[in-house]
């Protein structure tokens, strides 16, 4: 019989925030993302006296002998993706017939950005607030089983989907041994050869500045990727429509790539773009993740908000790290050809450039 494994999860404490109204939603969507066929119990211990520096951004996790396997995690940064789920999941259900790609055209560009900055605490939109409250209740005493609403079930698969990628990266950390990831199964960029191409790029110079990120993260990322699948999988087997299910993966690529382009100020809404020497170049964990949420579906692999956001990493990480400029075929062939054609100086940036259609 396995061994359960479990895994003690702390939310730092915090002056401004606190998770207890979403504690529930908030458990069961993290023991989704880390679930392992072996059996995995998440306990979260309460809201620790973690200090400021304590999370980097969303969790920080490892292995430790005494203290077994442990998630820290940031408080504000869970609460924000909830509300911004919560904002695609309402803003949807104003035009519930209307696909992903005429939702963008309603919005502000850039999308992700304009997403979390509209969305956030404080911000001035009553109306917004009590919406979430309501889904807030619904959620809260679902105990687990798919809530009836459309908005309900909208929020919880967005977070499913953004929590399989944060928390899959993760969970890869909590794993003790090789291969460092509780599913075996490969995501479909790595069964499309994109991954390999992605790492290829990542230390040859052809497009950015060689770079040597550690092992362990790239694991951790491909760890993600597979997590992103599964979740994927657990979306198409449940009630949300086809057409839903379209849209719930492009706005979750939306939020996944906008917390990898503005990183920690994603709480402001503003872009603060950095590199982080441990890790692959942001616009390449864009197209993994951000990626993974569309690939081998219709339209392209990357598009919309989650495109605006992956040529504006891009563009930054060139003027940082410049390479070769040379972009892979595999890499362009993921984008709108308007993209495409932009960068090669065959149209102009438009938001059409980035259509999903």
């Amino acid at each position: 019989m396995p061994q359960l494994v479990q895994v003690n999860v702390y939310i730092c404490d915090s002056q401004s925030v606190s998770i207890t109204p979403w504690r529930q939603t908030i458990v069961r969507t993290i023991g989704r993302a880390i679930a392992s066929p072996r059996g995995t119990r998440g306990r979260v211990m309460g809201e620790a006296r973690c200090g400021a520096e304590a999370v980097d951004f969303a969790c920080t996790s490892g292995v430790y002998d005494r203290g077994g396997r442990v998630l820290v995690c940031s408080p504000e940064t869970l609460l924000r993706l909830i509300r911004v789920s919560a904002w695609y999941a309402l803003k949807h259900d104003e035009h519930p017939d209307e696909d992903y790609e005429a939702f963008r055209a309603r919005q502000a560009s850039p999308l992700g950005v304009k997403a979390f900055a509209a969305s956030a605490p404080g911000s001035g939109h009553a109306a917004l607030d009590g919406n979430i409250e309501r889904l807030r209740t619904v959620l809260e005493v679902s105990g687990g089983s798919q809530p009836e609403g459309r908005s309900e079930r909208i929020i919880q698969a967005i977070l499913d989907l953004a929590f399989a990628a944060i928390f899959g990266h993760e969970a890869s950390h909590l794993e003790a041994g090789p291969p460092y990831c509780a599913i075996e199964g490969r995501s479909r960029i790595e069964e499309s050869g994109l991954w390999s191409v992605l790492l290829r790029v990542t230390t040859s110079g052809e497009l950015y500045k060689p770079s040597s990120p550690v092992s362990g993260e790239i694991v951790a990322d491909r760890c993600a990727s597979r997590r992103i699948r599964l979740a994927r999988a657990l979306l198409e087997s449940g009630p949300v429509t086809a057409g839903d299910q379209e849209f719930v993966r492009r706005a979750a690529a939306d939020v996944i790539s906008t917390i990898l382009l503005t990183h920690n100020d994603v709480l402001s809404g503003r872009p603060l773009f950095r590199l982080n020497d441990a890790y692959l170049y942001p616009p390449l964990r864009i197209l993994a993740l951000a990626g993974e949420m569309n690939a081998g579906g219709p339209g392209p692999m990357v598009c919309g908000g989650a495109a605006e956001n992956l040529i504006e990493a891009s563009q930054q990480t060139y003027r940082v790290q410049p390479g070769n400029g040379m972009m892979p075929d595999e890499m362009e062939q993921a984008f709108p050809k308007g993209v495409i054609d932009a960068w090669e100086h065959r149209g102009p940036w438009s938001p059409a450039a980035f259509a999903c259609r």
